[in-house]
């Protein structure tokens, strides 16, 4: 797991695979202004979704994981906190779904980090990161997000 300043995502773009697309394609869109959807930046390998939610209480909130895919999200509005946790430390709720790529885990409250973001933030989701979107930071607030997916 990555989190910095989206000023500054442009030192990762090695790591991310389709990196020189996916900041030439945030280089040439509005993100605040897209309506909520799927938007394709390298066919099925790179795409945006634009979501917009109401966050929880992050004991009301369960833990995800990918295999294929890994997540790049940036608040676009609004703020939250996003749980990390390495897997190894999850009990497992759902199995692992291959068609939406995605294991959900119990909400367990042993061995994890909570990260703040805002706008102006990102974080970085590799697969097999345990990590849990859409807390509270405080009071329930809406955000409007965007979530890069890209496959590794």
């Amino acid at each position: 797991m990555i989190s910095d300043e989206i000023k500054k995502l442009t030192y990762y773009e090695t790591m991310i695979p389709h990196g020189k697309e996916i900041l030439s394609y945030l280089e040439s869109v509005d993100l605040l202004n897209l309506e909520v959807g799927k938007y394709p930046i390298v066919g099925d390998k790179a795409f945006l979704l634009i979501q917009e939610y109401d966050t929880q209480p992050e004991n009301e909130k369960f833990w995800e994981s990918h295999n294929r895919f890994m997540d790049i999200q940036i608040v676009l509005k609004g703020e939250e906190f996003l749980g990390y946790s390495p897997i190894s430390a999850l009990s497992i709720k759902n199995a692992y779904d291959s068609l939406g790529d995605y294991t959900l885990y119990e909400n367990k409250q042993a061995g994890f980090t909570l990260v703040y973001s805002a706008p102006g933030q990102f974080q970085i989701f590799f697969p097999g990161d345990g990590h849990k979107p859409g807390c509270a930071a405080g009071i329930s607030t809406g955000v409007k997000k965007a979530v890069i997916k890209v496959q590794c």
